[in-house]
């Protein structure tokens, strides 16, 4: 373990894009504290030492609550940095806030004394779809996504004398190791993403962990209330000028 660098906390880092994000970290020496329902599969040996699983419903006060008591009590962990991605699926509007924001406030607050000790970051992994609309998603996925931004810009303007950063990645697409199939080559994902994103291909799990590295790093000691888009230029595409290139 990297003795000379704080836990990392990674809430819904069990699977998806979180897990990928805590085996990259892991992979660096870091050690994790994933938060999730599930127990992660993890792959490596060194992720499997590296790696901690505290389970968590985080739709539910009470089940949050113990989390936070166990990752404050417990003597051994470290907490130095958070970094929030669980979202739910429900189309429940007050579950998915609850998920997404309220949880990670309690989380924040809970833990924010070990967090500023470490003059440490919080980072919220947010979308693109809470300010666009995509079709596919659910009201209460774009509303939980949404309310990120302001919660960041609170949240920093509050811990800010405490010497904590925080910041969002806001993601428009994700290439991650559960989807990485479908971006392969020949797929029609892969023809669409080379034409509309001005870098030609996907962000993926890797491209996080770099942004997380810098956010976490003191060469990020003056980056803080900031929504960071993560998606190869994506965002700043015309709805119309995306739509003509597809059918080209």
């Amino acid at each position: 373990m990297n003795t000379s660098f704080p836990d990392i906390l990674i809430c819904g880092g069990t699977s998806r894009s979180g897990l990928d994000v805590a085996e990259l970290l892991s992979a660096n020496g870091h050690r994790c504290i994933v938060g999730g329902r599930s127990r992660p599969e993890v792959k490596s040996e060194q992720a499997k030492r590296q790696i901690v699983w505290e389970e968590v419903d985080f739709s539910y006060n009470a089940s949050v609550s113990d989390f936070c008591a166990r990752l404050t009590s417990n003597t051994d962990y470290n907490i130095g940095h958070c970094v929030f991605f669980q979202r739910s699926r429900s189309t429940d509007l007050l579950e998915s806030i609850q998920v997404s924001l309220v949880s990670s406030v309690t989380v924040v607050e809970a833990l924010e004394q070990t967090v500023a000790s470490h003059n440490g970051s919080i980072t919220f992994i947010g979308s693109i779809l809470g300010e666009k609309i995509g079709k596919e998603q659910t009201l209460a996925y774009h509303v939980s996504k949404g309310v990120i931004g302001p919660c960041v810009r609170y949240l920093a303007v509050k811990y800010g004398e405490l010497g904590i950063r925080v910041n969002a990645i806001m993601l428009s697409t994700l290439k991650h190791s559960v989807n990485a199939k479908g971006y392969g080559p020949g797929t029609p994902l892969e023809a669409i993403t080379n034409k509309v994103i001005p870098t030609g291909r996907p962000a993926e799990s890797r491209d996080v962990v770099s942004m997380l590295k810098f956010l976490m790093s003191s060469d990020a000691s003056a980056v803080t209330a900031q929504e960071l888009h993560i998606d190869g230029g994506l965002n700043a595409m015309s709805q119309v000028s995306s739509a003509i290139q597809v059918m080209d």
